[in-house]
């Protein structure tokens, strides 16, 4: 659910044309409410500026996508492999480290994660942003389906005329607002 809020943040920063560039753990807090909030945009840049950095890479290295860690051409996909990072982080306890094998080999080895979530965050890390989901919305979606299908709830057929569905419906939309636009959600 963090997750999946962090990429509603990124999409929401995307639609106003901001890449972050330096996400990372310590840029996501979560506040007792548990509204999840996307910090420190101190070196982000609007994606009609040139996003070719010219002065050194700028980021944190652990979590720089590889086009932004050489000084090549950044865009939204660079946040998508950084939030990659910190999702791999979340599962296996560590950053990505070695060859993508090996890196496919640990979170494998997780019991816990569903093989789409495993191959949802391996399209993050890829090497190649055309490679990466295309946006932080397709994201959200996907990390959705994710938490859905674990939970055992995806079923897309009738139920969804009836009242308890429709409320939880409407709570979800006053979730996924929270966490896209930092409005606090309803009780």
């Amino acid at each position: 659910e963090i997750a999946r809020c962090v990429a509603s943040g990124l999409a929401a920063a995307h639609a106003a044309e901001i890449i972050h560039r330096d996400l990372k753990p310590s840029n996501v807090l979560l506040e007792p409410q548990g509204r999840v909030v996307l910090t420190d945009f101190g070196i982000a840049r609007c994606v009609e500026d040139d996003l070719h950095l010219t002065s050194g890479a700028i980021g944190t290295m652990h979590y720089m996508a590889p086009e932004q860690a050489t000084n090549g051409r950044v865009d939204a996909r660079t946040d998508i492999y950084s939030l990659g990072v910190v999702l791999y982080e979340m599962i296996v306890g560590e950053r990505p480290a070695g060859t993508a094998a090996e890196i496919a080999a640990r979170i494998e080895k997780e019991r816990a994660v569903p093989p789409a979530l495993a191959t949802l965050v391996l399209r993050c890390l890829s090497r190649h942003p055309d490679s990466r989901p295309s946006s932080a919305v397709s994201l959200a979606n996907a990390l959705m389906a994710s938490m859905a299908a674990r939970l055992g709830r995806w079923n897309p057929g009738p139920w969804w005329l009836s009242w308890p569905v429709r409320w939880c419906a409407l709570a979800l939309a006053r979730e996924l607002t929270a966490c896209s636009v930092g409005w606090p959600a309803a009780p």
